[in-house]
């Protein structure tokens, strides 16, 4: 069994997943099926303001609201659209806020019990509590603790900030769950510091300032101690286009290669190639623009230093 939906009433999908909230975020997410002609009717009008039909729920969804990918089914006039909702920062009433949406599928969604039933007892699917900390991890400032996720959630829910999303799922998809984090950096903080003068939750068992944190002086000597730490953070939340040596570069992109050094007698530098397949890669990732930043001596032309 599909699902029915439909933008701006005209064009008519058929729906294999699904997740949609009448609490203000309308469509999060949404897999669909049609003709070809209605699928790109439809990417192009899900782009601008409109009218979204899913499961007989109509939400009105404000321009650049959706991510929107297509792609030709083969040997078939059928397409496939997906449609997303993104995470993001924004600032409302002069206070920075993170919001994000958690997607968890697995067959075992379907026996969970609802998300303020399992605040009650504090006690999370391992799956959920894992995706939760990845993204607060990275979207947050403040730093977060793995073992801290169950008393936050809990916190998270009680406040209105965490909430479950309607999802739907035809037949043949396993069952999925969909989750909406929506919340203020302050209140992050400040539920943080409670759990600590609570000793609800704790830094490696220790709930009392150390003593090195209790004689810092400035912002160096903070850097100074916690370097190691901020650098592995850095790179573990900025996840590399193309990686030199490791990652293959693209068929089409040998060939491009290929025909240049065949014709025109210009060969890539191994750096101009590599930037090459990162820009292909962010694009196939749908960014917008990537911009290409280099010195003397990185192997890019040195009259060329920004890309857009």
């Amino acid at each position: 069994m599909l699902y029915s939906g439909s933008v701006n009433r005209g064009s008519r999908l058929n729906v294999n997943l699904g997740a949609y909230d009448r609490g203000g975020e309308g469509v999060v997410f949404m897999s669909a099926f049609g003709y070809t002609g209605a699928i790109k009717l439809a990417s192009k009008e899900l782009k601008k303001k409109c009218n979204v039909s899913i499961n007989w729920n109509s939400f009105v969804m404000q321009p650049k609201t959706l991510e929107v990918f297509s792609s030709h089914m083969s040997e078939s006039e059928y397409s496939h659209l997906i449609a997303y909702k993104k995470d993001c920062t924004y600032v409302s009433d002069s206070k920075e806020r993170i919001k994000f949406f958690a997607f968890i599928q697995d067959k075992e969604c379907s026996e969970w019990n609802d998300i303020y039933a399992m605040s009650n007892t504090g006690e999370y699917p391992e799956k959920l509590t894992s995706v939760i900390f990845d993204k607060l991890y990275k979207m947050s400032p403040a730093p977060i603790l793995r073992d801290w996720i169950p008393y936050l959630m809990t916190n998270f829910i009680n406040g209105g900030d965490l909430r479950e999303i309607t999802t739907i799922a035809s037949d043949n998809e396993t069952p999925f769950k969909c989750f909406v984090l929506d919340i203020s950096v302050e209140d992050v903080v400040h539920r943080i510091q409670r759990g600590l003068r609570s000793n609800r939750i704790n830094i490696g068992g220790i709930n009392e300032t150390s003593v090195f944190m209790q004689e810092v002086q400035g912002i160096d000597a903070y850097l100074n101690e916690f370097s190691d730490v901020l650098t592995r953070k850095i790179q573990n939340s900025f996840t590399p286009m193309f990686v030199p040596g490791t990652d293959k570069y693209d068929i089409d992109l040998e060939s491009v290669a290929d025909y240049m050094y065949d014709h025109d007698h210009i060969k890539l530098y191994p750096a101009q190639k590599d930037i090459a397949q990162a820009v292909t890669n962010s694009f196939s990732l749908g960014n917008k623009c990537s911009f290409i930043i280099g010195e003397c001596g990185s192997g890019i032309d040195g009259d060329i230093k920004i890309v857009i």
